[in-house]
């Protein structure tokens, strides 16, 4: 009898060492679950991406949220709406129907593509020309490269023609525009101005819809 009793309270035992033991497992468990709490916290914060507010060269845009701007001009807008900035604004007619237009900012000159009325006249590409006062072309990249980091692609050639060295430079935004500039660098013993710096922004689902119109609207 003496060692049945024994037996049964050694399978039931809540002495000292076993109330010791769950509370440690306890312990353990509560730190496990936040801990993982805590990386599943530090990863949807490191994915997150909320508007963000830029500024390029005097424009301010919006990498979500909002459509990107270049140059004060908002992918996907009307030609009324690009007026509203640049009341010099000249279209002209493509194919299918699309339209291109042309205007000049403090020696930038500007093109902008538009799809046709029938799909809202939305502006998908912008494209701006322009010289800037400096041979550094770190110093072109800097503002770019601060704001959307690293770009996707990069190179440069020689252009015996222009007597500079050419350099091509692109970067995916979060949405779904493209942003593409290229530098032509003068290279001694010529002596111009500065950079050429040609840029395109694009959007390239409204471009979808320029190419191909048989796209659903």
């Amino acid at each position: 009898m003496r060692s049945m009793s024994a037996g049964y309270r050694g399978a039931n035992d809540d002495g000292p060492a076993n109330v010791g033991r769950h509370a440690l497992v306890f312990v353990v468990v509560v730190l496990v679950s936040l801990s993982i709490l805590s990386l599943v916290g530090l990863l949807l914060h490191f994915f997150a991406s909320p508007p963000v507010t830029i500024k390029l060269r005097g424009q301010e845009a919006r990498q979500s949220g909002q459509a990107f701007t270049w140059k004060g001009i908002a992918l996907g807008s009307d030609p009324a709406t690009v007026r509203l900035d640049h009341p010099g604004l000249v279209l002209s007619g493509g194919r299918n129907g699309l339209r291109l237009g042309t205007a000049g900012d403090k020696g930038t000159s500007l093109k902008v593509s538009f799809l046709d009325s029938a799909r809202g006249g939305k502006a998908y590409r912008v494209q701006s020309t322009e010289t800037l006062p400096t041979l550094d072309m770190n110093e072109v990249l800097a503002p770019l490269v601060k704001v959307h980091g690293r770009p996707i692609s990069r190179s440069c050639r020689e252009e015996p023609l222009y007597g500079a060295r050419e350099c091509e430079v692109s970067w995916w935004l979060q949405d779904v525009t493209r942003l593409e500039v290229t530098l032509r660098i003068p290279v001694p013993p010529r002596n111009p101005p500065g950079i050429l710096m040609v840029a395109t922004a694009t959007n390239t689902y409204l471009e979808g819809l320029a190419l191909w119109p048989g796209m659903a609207r």
